[in-house]
């Protein structure tokens, strides 16, 4: 698995982090419909800049923001009364993990968007986990979050087992340290570790 980002824009790195920070937003809400100023409110880019944002950064491009909502209302004989609001995907989650988003802000808005329970579950282990790793350990999750794209608790489970054995006993033991706390993950992550152990020993074995 990779461990470098791509190459974003400043503008993009600012979208990114903007988004995890703020929560869900509107291309409104960043060109402020072609003016520099409304009221106290800045734009960040014109009309033009977030069109290319949007395609860089979009599913078409690096699958970092989508739609997850529309905002307003359609009204008899206007446009521009709906607004698509958009917010990061799993991998742009990772992403703004790794580009220094507050961590806490990043839950908060996932957790707003998302309102399936299985996978705000996932999220609450996540971020548990996270908070509990060290440094190092935490960037490791943040690296599967953005190249997965996403959170299977089996391959989440072998990846950090497999990254671990890069780094010092200690630094790996907080994860796991972690992992105990959570009743049914640390099952699926002894599981998984037996499953390693299983694999090895049949390379050995067929030598």
């Amino acid at each position: 698995m990779e461990t470098q980002l791509p190459q974003f824009t400043d503008m993009e790195r600012r979208v990114i982090v903007t988004l995890a920070e703020k929560g869900a937003m509107s291309g409104y809400d960043f060109h402020l419909g072609g003016r520099r100023e409304r009221g106290i409110r800045k734009a960040m880019m014109s009309n033009s800049g977030w069109e290319k944002i949007k395609k860089s950064l979009g599913p078409e491009g690096q699958k970092i923001i989508q739609t997850f909502a529309t905002r307003g209302r359609p009204q008899k004989g206007k446009l521009g009364r709906q607004k698509k609001a958009y917010w990061l995907t799993c991998r742009g989650a990772g992403a703004a993990l790794l580009l220094n988003a507050k961590p806490s802000k990043v839950k908060e808005n996932a957790l707003r968007v998302n309102q399936n329970p299985k996978e705000r579950e996932v999220i609450e282990v996540f971020f548990r986990m996270r908070e509990s790793s060290s440094p190092r350990m935490a960037k490791v999750l943040d690296e599967f979050l953005f190249w997965r794209g996403q959170i299977e608790p089996k391959a989440f489970m072998k990846h950090l087992f497999i990254r671990s054995l890069e780094i010092s006993k200690e630094e790996a033991s907080s994860v796991f340290n972690a992992a105990k706390k959570e009743s049914k993950y640390w099952e699926l992550t002894k599981g998984v570790f037996k499953d390693i152990i299983a694999e090895i020993k049949d390379l050995i074995d067929n030598e």
